[in-house]
């Protein structure tokens, strides 16, 4: 009989296996355009790599908008993180798409990659928080928390944010202060 019962709960893992694969495969894909698509727009980082660009030549970084595709934008950051951009301002100028110079492309995609590596740690985060079973209910949780999240992930992404970054930054001040 322990036999039988160890042979059911392998079934119902590797089912649950599946699906999450299933549904990582799925989540990724529905990532995908808005990580593409703001590689090549207008976004916050055009302001984020706009005020790094004044930094460097000694500019006031709040006292003129950004253009943004009609938009008048202010910067409203620290000038933290103006300075952690300004390596990418050194880049070559050059354009590569719709007038995004090398250095923005190259740290639009960096970005993009790093928020996609906080998301994923977000998720670690949660699945060690709630630790949901391996079987349908906890595949149901995954599929919920993926649906849940999907639109500030998709959103965050298409508009090259910060707020994924502050959010993983306040889980590991939490995770800092539980240990």
């Amino acid at each position: 009989m322990a036999k039988f019962a160890s042979l059911v709960v392998t079934e119902i893992e590797k089912s649950y296996q599946k699906g999450i694969r299933i549904l990582t495969w799925i989540f990724v894909g529905l990532i995908a355009w808005p990580f593409l698509r703001s590689i090549s727009t207008n976004n916050d980082l055009n302001i984020f790599y706009g005020a790094a660009q004044r930094l460097v030549s000694l500019e006031n970084l709040y006292c003129k908008p950004y253009s943004a595709e009609g938009w008048q934008l202010y910067y409203y950051y620290s000038p933290l993180f103006a300075t952690l951009l300004a390596p990418f301002t050194f880049l070559p100028q050059f354009v590569v798409t719709h007038e995004v110079p090398f250095g923005l492309f190259i740290l639009k995609i960096l970005w993009n990659c790093l928020n996609l590596y906080f998301v994923y740690q977000l998720f670690q985060f949660v699945r060690g928080l709630v630790n949901p079973p391996k079987n349908k209910a906890g595949l149901t949780f995954w599929i919920v928390l993926a649906l849940v999240s999907y639109r500030w992930i998709f959103l965050n992404l298409l508009y090259g944010q910060m707020t994924i970054l502050i959010v993983w930054g306040v889980v590991r001040a939490f995770q800092f202060l539980q240990s």
